[in-house]
């Protein structure tokens, strides 16, 4: 009989045993179900090795435990958990197949626990315990080492074949891979970026919530072909959460079908919660230094730009991990370059001039692109001939969507695919630096409009985009409900006419504060969060001025219609001439209720009509994250709600169920999980004979409360289905 046969394994209904020892491996804890599993006592375990109590050995009878023990030699390598497969002796005298756990502690020791080794259920207490050490290893400082040490925990519990770590783009850009473990990296490395919706990732960091399935290979959500054809089964995508916001978020993969995926993701929520905390420890730090980098250069930009942005520039290849980088600003017309830190001369691309930064994919995209030595179709000035195993990664400096410059980070040798593990951190510091420039080039615009440009700027800044003349226009027409659209003097202006996106959320912060005079301080808080207001007074001026400038390009100053200010408030105007949809939608709405109160349901109707008409999307959309207006969104959303229910409900009462169907689809294109309105189309339906579609319209509202708020649908909706399904129409009565 071979050796295998004269062992045996710790089965399904194996209580495993636990134990914890110092930082010397002596034992100092050794509960019950270890000493009946091993048949070691409690008071002679207390202050032995491990090894020598375990005495585990090979398959080959060679010593596991011991100064080689694999799990121990994890732990002093810095990883929170490590694993040992032993044979060991039974109490009974068999040899017994085990594994052994140990999750490090800070004090230098390890809690240890001697399971089955193919047990892939840890019970919850070891799970927490599990987190808590990770909890004390990990800081803000390491923000990589972090995330890894995150996955190799995760990856450990739950036996998961891959793990991912992702960070927000800025502004919402959707979600960048920054760390992987496990296996099969090729096929995860297909798409490494997420827009926000789009993906797992972009849909957890979306809706906040995590996303998963068991299905994967039917799953059309999940993007990435290859990891579907190397037969995973299982993928589970949760964000980190901080206040409410979306830093990113951790993702396991599996090829095993028996997964737990309710434990799966109580383990990520647990490790998310101080991960999250890292990664805005992280956050915060490349805030600060990209502001160091930056600071002072109002004072003086035409001394202090140059030598800042050179310094930020050697920050972003220290970050990127380059041989060398080059910052690009069009509108100055000219470029910095650091050195690339090598003992060889390596000659760099020429200068770039605007117009072939122009073209560049990632300077016209707004989002980072790779440049691989001569095979991209660029123009020759932005190849990297020198290097033709090697990339340029090529960064815009974007903060509304709009690029102002670029970074070239330079890349001898393709490893594999940089700078994956850090393009979301250098496109934060980026986004920010963009920022500060593009403050810098307004306050020398407002500032010097009449002088010689900076040494090598262009000597105009690029013009706005053309605009839309309606003759027939108010003199000036704010649209709120959906995105933001100005009417000045019959010209419609587009958004992307308006050279900075902060001097539109001004605009739309003191729209939702109408005849509410707003105080310096509280408006640089909604701009700039966290800001200081003796930093950011001379932004916020440069802000209002050109928003005056904007709505009333005639004005000489002085007196301004819209825009108002005494001592350090400032308020806009709505009793002057301008047009404002939420306040006529508002006053339809009022016109609305007052007539159906007068019975007068003609008026109601065409009140009713009027304001739904009125309602293009939610108020300011194109500011979804702002807490500014989330209160005035929402009354205005229910107002709308409101007055689509009312038109159903009026038109049905005139037996016009067509219009009423139509009322009520629209009421759910805008709250789907709204079950009134469900109710009201299932009726509507019905009542116009149309009972199949009733039934089917039961059946959507089903499965939506069931997939999106795990629901069954309340008893009146219960009742009413079961009179659809017994009567082809109600009954006169109904």
């Amino acid at each position: 009989m071979g050796r295998a046969n004269r062992s045996r394994a710790a089965g399904s209904g194996f209580a495993p045993g636990h134990f914890a020892i110092g930082s010397d491996r002596r034992i100092v804890e050794w509960d019950d179900a270890a000493a009946r599993l091993l048949g070691v006592p409690c008071d002679k375990a207390i202050g032995a090795l491990c090894s020598c109590v375990v005495g585990g050995r090979s398959d080959f009878g060679r010593d596991v435990c011991g100064p080689v023990c694999p799990a121990w030699k994890a732990l002093r390598e810095g990883s929170v958990t490590g694993t040992s497969r032993v044979l060991a002796r039974a109490a009974d005298g068999a040899r017994l197949r085990l594994a052994c756990d140990l999750i490090a502690l800070s004090s230098g020791g390890a809690l240890g626990r001697l399971r089955g080794p193919d047990d892939a259920i840890p019970e919850l207490a070891h799970d927490l315990a599990g987190v808590a050490a990770l909890t004390s290893q990990v800081s803000g400082e390491q923000l990589q080492q972090g995330l890894g040490h995150a996955l190799d925990f995760l990856l450990h519990a739950t036996i998961a074949d891959a793990g991912e770590a992702f960070l927000a783009a800025p502004h919402g850009n959707g979600a960048v891979r920054t760390c992987h473990r496990g296996r099969f990296e090729r096929a995860f490395d297909q798409l490494i970026r997420f827009d926000a919706g789009s993906g797992f990732p972009g849909l957890a960091l979306s809706n906040g919530q995590p996303v998963y399935t068991d299905h994967l290979a039917a799953d059309a959500r999940f993007l990435r072909e290859r990891v579907k054809r190397e037969g995973f089964n299982s993928y589970v995508c949760a964000p980190l959460m901080h206040r409410g916001d979306a830093l990113g978020c951790l993702a396991l993969a599996f090829r095993r079908s028996d997964v737990d995926l309710e434990r799966v993701l109580n383990l990520l929520r647990w490790v998310g919660t101080p991960m999250s905390l890292v990664v805005q420890t992280a956050l915060a730090r490349l805030r600060e230094v990209t502001s160091s980098s930056l600071l002072g250069v109002e004072a003086d930009p035409q001394e202090r730009l140059p030598r800042a942005l050179r310094a930020l520039l050697q920050e972003l290849v220290r970050v990127g991990r380059a041989d060398g980088g080059e910052l690009f600003l069009p509108w100055q017309g000219t470029e910095l370059h650091f050195p690339v830190p090598r003992s060889e001369a390596v000659p760099c691309c020429p200068v770039l001039s605007a117009q072939a930064i122009g073209r560049c994919p990632a300077f016209q995209s707004g989002t980072t692109s790779i440049v691989h030595g001569r095979r991209e179709a660029w123009p020759s000035a932005c190849r990297s001939a020198a290097h033709p195993g090697g990339a340029w990664c090529c960064v815009p400096m974007s903060g509304d969507g709009r690029s102002i410059g670029m970074i070239r980070l330079l890349y001898r040798h393709l490893r594999p695919s940089p700078p994956n593990e850090n393009l979301a951190l250098i496109e934060g510091i980026a986004s920010l630096a963009a920022e500060k420039v593009r403050d810098v080039r307004d306050q020398l615009a407002q500032a010097r409009p009449s002088h010689a440009p900076l040494r090598g700027t262009s000597s105009q800044l690029p013009p706005p985009a053309g605009a839309v003349v309606h003759p027939d226009a108010a003199r000036l027409e704010i649209r709120c409900l959906g995105t933001l659209e100005l009417t000045v003097d019959g010209a419609r202006l587009r958004p992307d006419a308006v050279r900075r996106r902060r001097v539109l959320t001004l605009l739309g912060i003191l729209l939702t504060h109408h005849d509410q005079p707003q105080c310096k301080d509280a408006l640089i808080e909604m701009l700039w969060p966290g800001a200081d207001p003796g930093v950011r007074t001379r932004q916020l001026h440069v802000l209002v001025h050109e928003l005056r400038r904007l709505i009333e390009p005639h004005c000489g100053g002085g007196e301004w219609s819209y825009l108002r200010s005494h001592a350090d408030c400032y308020e806009f105007n709505t009793r002057s001439s301008c047009w404002f949809d939420a306040s006529e939608f508002r006053a339809r709405f009022e016109l609305g209720c007052n007539a159906e109160a007068a019975h007068e349901e003609a008026a109601a109707i065409g009140a009713y009509e009027a304001a739904a008409e009125l309602y293009r999307g939610d108020y300011l959309q194109d500011e979804p994250f702002a807490e500014w207006c989330w209160q005035t969104r929402e009354q205005l959303r229910e107002a709308c709600l409101c007055a689509l229910g009312r038109l159903a409900a009026l038109w049905g009462n005139q037996d016009r169920w067509d219009k009423s169907i139509a009322w009520s689809r629209r009421a759910l294109l805008l709250d789907p999980l709204r079950e009134e309105g469900h109710r009201a189309l299932m009726y509507a339906l019905w009542a116009c004979g149309r009972r199949d579609e009733a039934v089917r319209q039961y059946e959507a509202c089903a499965h939506l409360l069931r997939e999106r708020l795990d629901l069954a649908p309340l008893p009146e909706t219960e009742q009413l289905f079961a009179r659809i399904r017994a009567t082809a129409r109600p009954l006169p009565s109904h």
